[in-house]
């Protein structure tokens, strides 16, 4: 819907290692990541997996 699609398998890897590798490392605050992952999202059009300002469940199996 309004050009984003479903989130795959793939993207929530993806933003994983995105998160990993280029955020946890310098940024703390859950609530400033979680923002990013859903800026992230925005940027590529693909929806959050969960409600915005909430990491979900991918982060949390990793």
């Amino acid at each position: 819907m309004y050009g984003f699609r479903v989130n795959t398998e793939e993207d929530q890897d993806r933003l994983a290692a995105w998160l990993a590798a280029e955020l946890c490392p310098v940024e703390l605050s859950r609530d400033r990541l979680a923002a990013a992952v859903v800026a992230r999202c925005r940027n590529d059009h693909i929806e959050p997996h969960a409600a915005p300002g909430r990491c979900g469940g991918w982060s949390a199996r990793r």
